[in-house]
């Protein structure tokens, strides 16, 4: 992986755990963070995603945000108690940070010292433009733990060395029926150790197959509705048809769930897509978001001109197997 855009996840909480060094290893939250975001460039462009050139170094002020995607509060980040401090120096002053992460703090850069070798990759990171630009970079078989509508992306790999991460989601199903305040979980930093996460991905894999083996031949075509929208564009500006003639469709399937999607850009992968439906093996659809998109999100039946056109190209793919 190298550069991917800010986005929020379906589920209720994500994870990213790295599978590549990074050259420093830690947090690092810019001093602009305590900063409001610039508005007055937007209302003059009459555009709420219009690029503030007064502080174009403030990335997170460039990013559109709501209620299902919100953008913190720097209060809410670091309390009035921390000064950009680590949370053993806070509470060394004899203040109680229970409840915070003082390593959010603005001008924190608690990295570890900087490793010399080519295996070592540089740039990359976590950043979460919900939490104003605050960037993590874990270090081998370390995780960013998070709830998944903050909203995040890769940083752009400046070195040689490739950057590889696995990405796990959790309680998707569950999501929206959850309270939003359980939806806004803070972000923890978290340590999982790399046997442990052999045995997540291998056991009971001989088990999962013959659940996946066991799904209809229909499951990927057989469909009551597709999400769809004419407003979503891009971060090339493209539209969701122009993606669909160009980028095409795919899907995964697990042992209990059949995803539809259609890709952004030509990478084709998970992280850039589209959902355009989520449903069980019984071919009951699942409320799902389909995007972070700002625009309507209607339903396209597959008898209609453009479902018969998804359906046509979910047939020619081949779904992948996920444990």
């Amino acid at each position: 992986q190298s550069g991917l855009a800010q986005h929020g996840d379906a589920g209720r909480y994500s994870a990213t755990v790295a599978l590549s060094p990074p050259r420093r290893a830690g947090v690092r939250v810019p001093q602009y963070a305590t900063v409001p975001v610039p508005t007055k460039c937007r209302r003059r462009a009459r555009d709420p995603a219009a690029t503030c050139v007064e502080r174009p170094d403030m990335l997170f002020g460039q990013e559109r945000y709501g209620r299902e995607y919100p953008l913190f509060r720097y209060s809410k980040m670091c309390p009035e108690t921390c000064f950009g401090e680590t949370c053993d120096a806070v509470a060394a002053r004899g203040i109680n940070v229970s409840g915070c992460d003082c390593t959010t703090c603005a001008g924190v850069e608690s990295l570890g010292p900087r490793r010399d070798g080519g295996a070592y990759v540089d740039g990359g990171g976590t950043r979460f433009s919900s939490l104003r630009d605050a960037t993590f970079f874990p270090d081998v078989g370390e995780a960013v733990v998070h709830g998944a509508r903050l909203r995040h992306g890769g940083g752009d790999v400046t070195g040689v060395a490739p950057r590889y991460v696995l990405a796990f989601f959790f309680d998707e199903e569950l999501c929206y029926g959850a309270d939003y305040d359980l939806l806004y979980t803070t972000l923890i930093c978290t340590f999982i150790i790399a046997p442990l996460l052999m045995w997540m991905i291998f056991t009971d894999f001989s088990e999962s197959k013959g659940r996946k083996n066991a799904a209809a031949p229909n499951a990927q075509t057989r469909w009551a509705y597709f999400h769809f929208s004419d407003d979503f564009r891009t971060r090339a500006g493209e539209s969701l048809e122009t993606c669909l003639n160009k980028y095409g469709v795919g899907g995964w399937r697990s042992g209990e769930q059949i995803c539809a999607l259609l890709f952004l850009d030509g990478r084709a992968t998970a992280a850039n897509a589209w959902t355009l439906g989520l449903k069980g093996l019984d071919h009951k659809q699942l409320p799902t978001r389909p995007h972070a998109s700002p625009g309507v999100v209607s339903s396209v039946l597959p008898d209609s001109r453009l479902g018969r056109r998804i359906a046509n190209q979910l047939a020619d793919t081949v779904f992948e197997d996920v444990a």
